[in-house]
């Protein structure tokens, strides 16, 4: 015998809705005045998206010649208990204290949920040429190291509502991080996606997690299509050789129809790649693409100033009940010139998304990059603008926030 469904009127359901601020106030007043116990609620929400995390270094294992996957831990004795939880694609924002100079960096997870319930992360690294950052981290992380980080973001992931099931992974050098995270945890799964990878890389020597992909690629035939092209081949190469076009991706992937692509690479892979997924006409819904972090040389922007470049700017700083006064580099952004100058803003992506480093403008005039511009409409018109993603072209005047 099946069950009567009521539904109320039109009209019974606003009345009942007005009734709601009346009820809420009837049920304030009867509540115990008496504290109640930890919200168990907000216990969990602090758990899952902790606001920093302190961690210690496990393990450290070689990928390539210039590349490292480091082994995280919870550090226990800082606080940090268990590990968040996250979603594969995303990465942690690691802050660093580097010749006095507060500053962080993105690095992408390169490990599943599966291992973050069993008590450990894992980043992979690769060590960039005269980077700061990378040159610390090759030069003092090892084993028992301290690191601090926020808690998992980013967008980079897979979403079963949004996303087809067959999915074309084009990466560049260690833009295969956050895709083989994808790629373990559909396997650990054992859900119905099919990756088509495409890896460009210089040459077999700068293929990162090469054992760990063939040894997938060979065991789930059919699950994955693993390719590497590479750039620079040796001779005894015997895969695709130079760049990855549309030409390229049509015949690797045995047709473009009914497919997400989901890409990640360095800034130059993303302006070759634009134009050629162009060519094949594919809907931007069905485009992900891994912010990049801050561009390495802003000439490579289009519409960048060249007469900018050799300039130096002063920039007047709000920062709560102070007024600071730095110097600016026209070619670097203006939150590199804030760190360098020691006021660190709270800052995440570096590519002009999550609006964390968001500040006011109150004089002056920036180049905004137009490949990561993610400010708000609102934001353009009322004169607000993220730091990492904006270039002095004069003297300025701002206000930022502290660091969290």
């Amino acid at each position: 015998m099946s069950k009567k469904i009521i539904v109320k009127s039109k009209i019974r359901d606003l009345i009942a809705f007005t009734k709601l601020v009346s009820l809420r106030r009837k049920k304030i007043m009867k509540a115990s005045p008496e504290k109640s116990e930890e919200d168990s609620f907000d216990k969990v929400v602090r758990t899952m998206h902790p606001k920093r995390m302190f961690l210690k270094i496990a393990e450290v294992k070689d990928q390539t010649e210039s590349t490292k996957t480091f082994t995280l831990v919870p550090d226990i004795a800082k606080g940090t208990k268990q590990l968040a939880t996250f979603r594969p694609g995303q990465y942690l924002n690691i802050q660093f204290v580097i010749e006095d100079i507060k500053i962080s960096r993105n690095y992408s997870l390169s490990s599943t949920p599966k291992d973050a319930s069993n008590g450990l992360y894992m980043v992979t690294v690769r060590k960039k040429e005269k980077g700061f950052v990378t040159s610390h981290i090759f030069k003092t992380w090892k084993k028992g190291t301290l690191v601090e980080s926020s808690g998992p973001m980013g967008n980079f992931v897979y979403e079963p509502l949004r996303d087809k099931q067959n999915i074309i992974a084009i990466a560049g050098g260690c833009g295969i991080t956050p895709i083989f995270s994808l790629l373990k945890d559909s396997i650990e799964k054992q859900d119905n996606r099919f990756f088509t990878i495409l890896y460009g890389v210089k040459n077999s020597k700068d293929i990162i997690f090469k054992d760990e992909l063939s040894e997938i690629a060979e065991k789930f035939k059919t699950k994955v299509n693993l390719n590497f092209v590479a750039s620079e081949p040796e001779e005894q190469w015997k895969g695709p050789i130079g760049f990855i076009t549309a030409e390229l991706i049509e015949k690797l992937s045995n047709g473009i129809q009914d497919k997400s692509f989901f890409i990640c690479g360095p800034q130059a892979m993303y302006t070759f790649l634009d134009k050629e997924i162009e060519k094949l006409s594919i809907p931007h819904r069905l485009v992900r693409k891994e912010l990049f972090g801050e561009v390495n040389d802003p000439l490579d922007i289009p519409g960048f100033p060249l007469s900018n470049v050799d300039k130096i700017f002063t920039v007047k700083v709000h920062i709560a009940d102070e007024i600071r006064e730095v110097q600016a580099l026209g070619k670097e952004t203006v939150l590199i010139s804030l760190e360098k100058a020691g006021l660190a803003p709270p800052s995440r992506c570096r590519s002009g998304e999550c609006g964390f480093c968001r500040s006011k403008l109150i004089t002056g005039e920036i180049f905004v990059s137009n490949i990561n511009d993610g400010r708000r409409i609102a934001d353009k018109k009322f004169n607000w603008f993220h730091p990492c993603s904006s270039y002095p072209l004069s003297d300025l005047e701002i206000r930022i926030s502290r660091a969290l």
